[in-house]
């Protein structure tokens, strides 16, 4: 699932980031699909130096792959927030004729209560997004 600066963006926030992070599940059988889709896409052979148990072992696996100047920084929590907590309020987008699952405005909100800069900027227009939406679906 597409959360932190991406899933932001995709909310309508104007901002950068240099990574992609994704919400994932750390089953063993998900971790080899990620390393299979990594290297599907990638060509890198360190795609299988992943180990089943990393996820669960790290608060951050950055993969950062040589072809573009973007890491991948795959999660298996978020603070309180994992992949089950994550899908009950996810929002499905298509890009490209590819549907993605994207962060929910809820759940987005409660994975940005971090103390950067960053995370209060993008939990400022947040908590707004989601205050106009909500006025909205009073009337």
């Amino acid at each position: 699932m597409l959360v932190g600066g991406c899933a932001v963006i995709l909310h309508g926030y104007f901002r950068t980031t240099n990574d992609i992070d994704l919400l994932v599940d750390p089953s063993p059988n998900n971790v080899m699909k990620i390393r299979e889709a990594l290297y599907e896409i990638f060509k890198e052979g360190e795609v299988w130096e992943i180990k089943d148990e990393d996820l669960l072992k790290y608060t951050v696996l950055r993969y950062a792959p040589r072809k573009i100047d973007t890491t991948i920084d795959l999660m298996a929590r978020i603070g309180s927030v994992d992949i089950e907590k994550a899908l009950e309020d996810v929002e499905w987008i298509d890009v490209d004729k590819t549907r993605i699952p994207l962060c929910g405005l809820t759940t987005l909100i409660e994975t940005k209560k971090g103390v950067r800069p960053k995370d209060k900027d993008d939990l400022l227009f947040l908590r707004g997004k989601k205050e106009y939406a909500e006025e909205k679906d009073k009337k």
